[in-house]
């Protein structure tokens, strides 16, 4: 479950969700200060914990943070050691909006959560491969795997920008990203199987 608003959105939809009977393993949860990143995650620490302590939210759901899709500068990397802190995932947009995140800050971003040892999905996903429409699914593990060798951001994103990434490590690569969320799963997953005969 993705939500819309930040830290105080929280608790509702997750009681929602067990009243209704409907299991929830993961859910999203946006920062919206933009002037205290780090701060707002706080926020959504704490009110994971206070989820959880009054039973709205399982121990066993994930929760991911989704920070500004801007590069990780100073500000961004300070947010995502508190994500570290409070063993939560990260979200990482593939786009803003109809544009594809620019390769350079979602390999920047995708370096801070290796760095960290945090475990992210890859949100706005467009297709198996990259296209003109942005990032590929494969494209992202692949390069989640060499970032994961210690080959570096250079390396990451010449492996996002490659028409046809070398599906060798993928499995180092889903270690790391651990879902990944497309408009149309079933297209998706049979363009992915197509890419890897």
């Amino acid at each position: 479950m993705r939500l819309t608003g930040g830290a105080g959105q929280l608790a509702g939809p997750a009681a929602l969700c067990g009243r209704k009977g409907l299991p929830l393993t993961a859910l999203t949860v946006p920062v919206r200060d933009l002037d205290d990143l780090a701060g707002n995650v706080r926020r959504v620490v704490a009110a994971v914990d206070a989820a959880r302590a009054d039973g709205a939210l399982a121990e066993d759901v994930t929760v991911r943070v989704a920070l500004p899709p801007e590069p990780a500068a100073y500000a961004w990397l300070t947010a995502a050691d508190e994500v570290a802190a409070a063993e939560l995932g990260l979200a990482l947009p593939l786009a803003a909006g109809p544009v594809p995140v620019a390769s350079p800050t979602l390999a920047g971003w995708m370096d801070a959560a290796l760095d960290r040892e945090v475990a992210f999905a890859a949100t706005d996903g467009a297709a198996a491969t990259r296209s003109a429409d942005g990032h590929g699914v494969l494209n992202v593990l692949a390069a989640t795997a060499a970032l994961w060798d210690g080959h570096g951001p250079d390396a990451a994103v010449a492996v996002l920008e490659a028409p046809h990434p070398d599906p060798a490590g993928l499995d180092a690569g889903r270690r790391w990203c651990r879902a990944v969320e497309v408009a149309d799963p079933a297209a998706t997953v049979a363009a992915i199987e197509a890419a890897l005969v």
